[in-house]
C-alpha cells in the first residue's frame, strides 16, 4: 500500500507544532507536543538541535543536525502511522504497534529506493 503524503508546517504555538498531512484523499491534522527547542552545540560549522517530541503518548528527546522542522515532520509522520495502526489494531502492545510502522515505513523507503534507481537507469540509457 503506497500513500503520498506531504506534510506542512503550519506554526508553533504553545509548545505546539500543527500540520496538515494529505495522504490520498484524505486531510488530517497532527500536532506535535514540543517540549523543548534549543541548540545543544556547533559540530563542523553545523548547529545541532534538541527538540523533544512526542510520539504515540512517549516523550523523545531528539538530537539532530537537520532542520527543527523537519525533526518535527519525521516525528508527526512516526505518530500518525502509529496511531493509524492502533486505530485498526485495537488489542496490538505499543511495541507491535512500533513494528508494525517501522515496518511500513521500510517499505515506502525500499519503493522509492527501488523507483529512484529505475529512474537513474533510464536516465543513464538516454545519454
Amino acid at each position: 500500500m503506497t500513500y503520498l503524503i506531504a506534510a506542512f508546517f503550519v506554526s508553533i504555538i504553545d509548545k505546539y507544532v500543527f500540520f496538515a498531512i494529505y495522504a490520498g484523499n484524505h486531510i488530517c491534522q497532527v500536532e506535535c507536543r514540543i517540549s523543548k527547542i534549543g541548540i545543544i552545540g556547533d559540530v563542523m560549522n553545523e548547529k545541532k538541535h534538541k527538540v523533544t517530541v512526542e510520539i504515540f503518548g512517549e516523550t523523545y528527546c531528539l538530537k539532530s543536525d537537520a532542520k527543527i522542522e523537519k525533526v518535527i515532520a519525521i516525528a508527526a509522520e512516526v505518530d500518525m502511522r502509529m496511531k493509524t495502526i492502533a486505530q485498526k489494531n485495537l488489542r496490538l502492545s505499543p511495541g507491535k504497534v512500533a513494528v508494525l510502522a517501522a515496518l511500513n515505513i521500510a517499505e515506502a523507503y525500499l519503493d522509492l529506493e527501488q523507483n529512484y534507481k529505475q529512474l537513474i537507469r533510464m536516465v543513464e540509457e538516454e545519454k
